[in-house]
């Protein structure tokens, strides 16, 4: 079982390369496709998803593309799997375990503060390992 979906996991690195571009510079999602090596028909579906969620916006015409509007340190990776997934849950909706059902509640909280992390925490991260790992001969 995965935790993080693919649509989570594509909207990650989306984000992360719409954060190397300057502030206000929209970025088309071919170039996005071709620097995660992406589907352009998936990235737009993601994009959409965050566009609703108000954390990117869409410019168009010729230099049109997507910029982001929320700086990485207010976008939390639960509020990415919301987006994109609905709200976590243990249980379906209307289902109740007789005497689970706190219990099962206090244990999503519990796992809701495990990614309440922002992106921009995650990007530093991603940005430490990835000079760990780089070396050359």
């Amino acid at each position: 079982m995965s935790i993080l979906s693919q649509k989570v996991m594509y909207a990650l690195k989306a984000l992360f390369v719409m954060n190397q571009q300057p502030v206000g510079i929209p970025i088309q999602v071919k170039e996005i496709a071709n620097q995660t090596q992406l589907s352009i028909k998936y990235l737009e579906v993601v994009f959409s998803g965050l566009k609703k969620a108000g954390i990117v916006q869409s410019l168009r015409g010729s230099r049109g593309g997507y910029v982001l509007i929320k700086p990485l340190e207010l976008i939390y990776l639960d509020d990415i799997m919301e987006v994109f997934e609905g709200p976590l849950k243990v249980l379906p909706d209307g289902e109740k375990v007789s005497g689970l059902s706190g219990f099962f509640d206090q244990q999503i909280v519990d796992i809701r503060a495990l990614f309440r992390v922002t992106l921009k925490e995650l990007w530093s991260y991603q940005q430490k390992a990835a000079s760990v790992l780089s070396y050359s001969i």
